[in-house]
């Protein structure tokens, strides 16, 4: 029997399998191994081709680009993307309960997702064009940024994770807003059916959980000593010339667009915060409120058991990711360039 996803996960898969990046199909052994080989053909033609043409490019940039894209690549082949498909498999404990429909809406967003992101390198791509006095639609420019598009797929599978972690989350609490918890360990919503609700939602998170930190990591090495000198070369050509505007929108426009899966991700994963400490006041309110001895101690198992699955996500074991830590590390960074542009129009540096 096929497994049941979620949503419509495949398609999305396929459609970063024709950008290069493999996940394990149901085919004959002999056509995954074509695939294997398109995916590295394809990776190696246009890394070539892009590198022929595309001399208008910054070079630590595009180095920096080839790199982030040729790892996504290969870490596809290795990890299949099989932990993806896995994690949408429809799940009978928790995926079909009445608060389930909250899947129709992510599906609406896994189909805007991918064309807005598009869209956005479009307009990118124009006002880069514009600033420069480059052809928009030549070709030359149109390989540039199908590479940047090739890339950014790359990035997203987090976003998933986190996308479907947030529906499953929103699931239990809404849950037990509504139906509360029964007497018992034999009804509908029992503590038994809810510690098994949790168990699912920790489970399914730890199996995706490394390689969704390995993504996070490259994005991260690859990216940030590229953010920190574009933001040191805009803030220079700030100082000697002053504010130009199209300069200004294609750096905006360019860092959004860049970073938007990370913060996509930090703010999902606050919002899962959020309702994950909603649970557990809520249990908390059911525990104060029950009367029964007997069915106050299951309660209080449940919120033991809760309170000790924790749901983290730290990169090498210190950085959370959340929203408030993107915004330190922009003031942090904005901060130390503004001082080292201030020394050094002091003659100091």
């Amino acid at each position: 029997m096929k497994p049941k996803y979620v949503t419509n996960i495949k398609l999305v898969l396929f459609l970063r399998f024709l950008c290069g990046y493999y996940y394990e199909m149901e085919i004959p052994r002999r056509l995954k191994t074509v695939a294997k080989a398109y995916c590295i053909f394809f990776l190696l033609f246009y890394l070539i081709l892009h590198h022929l043409y595309c001399s208008f490019s910054n070079h630590t940039a595009k180095w920096s680009l080839y790199l982030e894209y040729s790892i996504y690549v290969f870490m596809s082949l290795y990890s299949k993307k099989m932990y993806l498909m896995d994690y949408y498999t429809s799940s009978r404990i928790i995926d079909f309960e009445p608060h389930s429909r909250i899947y129709k809406k992510l599906n609406i967003y896994l189909a805007i997702l991918i064309p807005f992101l598009v869209v956005l390198k479009i307009v990118n791509m124009v006002t880069f064009c514009l600033s420069k006095s480059f052809n928009c639609w030549s070709w030359v420019s149109l390989l540039h940024n199908l590479l940047w598009n090739f890339t950014v797929l790359g990035r997203i599978p987090p976003v998933f994770v986190f996308a479907l972690l947030f529906c499953r989350a929103r699931i239990i609490r809404r849950t037990l807003e509504d139906f509360g918890i029964d007497h018992g360990q034999t009804g509908k919503y029992s503590t038994k059916k809810f510690i098994q609700m949790y168990e699912t939602l920790v489970d399914g998170f730890k199996k995706t959980e490394h390689p969704s930190k390995q993504l996070l990591t490259v994005f991260l090495l690859c990216s940030t000593p590229k953010l920190i000198l574009e933001t040191f070369l805009m803030l220079n050509k700030i100082k000697e010339s002053g504010p130009i505007v199209e300069k200004l929108a294609v750096y905006a426009i360019e860092t959004f667009y860049t970073h938007l899966f990370f913060v996509v991700s930090s703010i999902l994963f606050d919002l899962i915060n959020v309702d994950l400490q909603r649970i557990k006041i809520l249990i908390v309110e059911k525990r104060m409120k029950t009367k029964n001895l007997k069915h106050r101690n299951e309660v209080e198992k449940l919120f033991q058991f809760v309170q000790s699955q924790t749901i983290e996500c730290t990169l090498w074991r210190v950085l959370s990711l959340n929203v408030r830590n993107i915004l330190s590390f922009v003031s942090f960074a904005v901060t130390t360039i503004i001082a080292v542009l201030q020394i050094k129009n002091n003659n100091i540096y």
